[in-house]
């Protein structure tokens, strides 16, 4: 795999992971309960490694783990009636 595609895969997770960290802040001041903030911090860790990631199997395990705060969301937000915008993933990975 060449290094632009590298980066493009890489810059989708992070952009990723940045909305996620803003959907789980939007969803506290909705009333969700993230206890100790434990999704945040989950998605800003991932961000973190990612940042830093220079291999694929490192971003797709990162990708796994930020699939399943996607899934937690989506979960809590349709409990209230909301619908979210699934995310667009790195077909990579699919």
């Amino acid at each position: 795999m060449d290094k632009k595609t590298f980066k493009s895969i890489k810059h989708k997770i992070l952009s990723n992971l940045d909305t996620l960290r803003i959907a789980v802040k939007d969803c506290e001041d909705m009333g969700m309960l993230d206890i100790e903030s434990s999704l945040y911090n989950q998605a800003d860790d991932l961000y973190n490694q990612a940042s830093v990631s220079m291999d694929m199997g490192e971003l797709e395990i990162i990708y796994i783990k930020a699939k399943d705060i996607e899934v937690n969301l989506d979960l809590w937000l349709s409990s209230i009636g909301k619908s979210t915008t699934a995310l667009s993933w790195p077909q990579e990975f699919s």
